[in-house]
């Protein structure tokens, strides 16, 4: 299994049967339940002739033990003419495409510059991240490209066709963030803890069609207008100065200014992001 002509690991495949029961995910009467290596090879050969279908890492798995509370993401299907067309015909042929594309986020300001030095982290909504979880810090350039490493350890980038949350950070003293930064702050103990004072400046959702075909994904799959929603609200516990008092402060990093402000009648943080 490939995605752009890559390899793509530890995706479950389903050969199923004529039989009517028992129901798996998109179909019915499993004869056979396999996975891809870290080579995008199957860990066992799949009998020959009968329906094949991908699924995204263990979307189908989530599916079936949540009784569907979750929904599985089919990424190749035998069953669907368009996908034999164009992805390969697994009846045939040695390796297929599948319904997963790279992809390339840039946090963008009003006028086109990069946002450097945000983190930038983007899961899938439907499992809120159980099927993919992906963070990082922008470039020079305000890009990010999201990998989910229980995934796809290379660091490369992989989503299937589902949609997604994007929230951006930046560090509340105004100065870009770094990988090292994130790092430090992941791996540091409860002893020596490193805290990062993080303030949200931008939330947004996306979504991948199945439809983006392995040609149209050769390159990149580029999100570059995913700042147009700026305002977030931000709503924090009771606290602060007595009532009759109004109490406001801002924090600005580069292109991208941050107003925070407390009401005292509602004794909430209104976080209003403006470019």
């Amino acid at each position: 299994m490939r995605t752009d002509g890559r390899p793509l690991p530890n995706q479950m495949v389903v050969a199923y049967g004529t039989s009517t029961s028992p129901w798996l995910c998109a179909g019915t009467g499993a004869v056979a339940i396999d996975f891809s290596n870290a080579y995008g090879q199957l860990m066992q050969p799949l009998p020959a002739n009968n329906r094949t279908v991908v699924y995204w890492y263990d979307s189908c798995l989530l599916y079936k033990i949540t009784n569907g509370a979750y929904p599985y993401i089919n990424i190749y299907d035998t069953n669907i003419t368009t996908d034999v067309q164009t992805l390969g015909n697994a009846f045939s042929s040695t390796a297929v495409e599948t319904h997963v594309v790279p992809a390339t986020i840039y946090l963008k300001s009003a006028t086109g510059t990069g946002i450097p030095g945000a983190l930038v982290v983007v899961f899938d909504q439907p499992t809120t991240g159980n099927e993919l979880l992906a963070f990082n810090v922008t470039g020079t350039d305000g890009s990010i490209t999201p990998v989910d490493y229980r995934i796809y350890p290379p660091a490369t980038s992989q989503l299937p066709p589902t949609n997604y949350y994007v929230v951006a950070y930046y560090a509340a003293n105004g100065t870009p963030l770094t990988w090292q930064e994130i790092q430090q702050a992941i791996s540091s103990s409860s002893s020596h803890s490193v805290t990062l004072q993080l303030v949200p400046v931008f939330e947004n959702t996306f979504s991948i069609q199945r439809t983006v075909t392995a040609t149209e994904a050769i390159e990149s799959f580029t999100l570059s207008n995913i700042l147009t929603t700026a305002n977030i609200v931000v709503v924090l516990s009771s606290f602060g100065p007595a009532p009759g008092v109004t109490l406001s402060y801002s924090v600005s990093e580069p292109e991208c200014p941050v107003t925070i402000t407390q009401h005292h009648r509602h004794q909430q943080l209104l976080a209003t992001r403006t470019v």
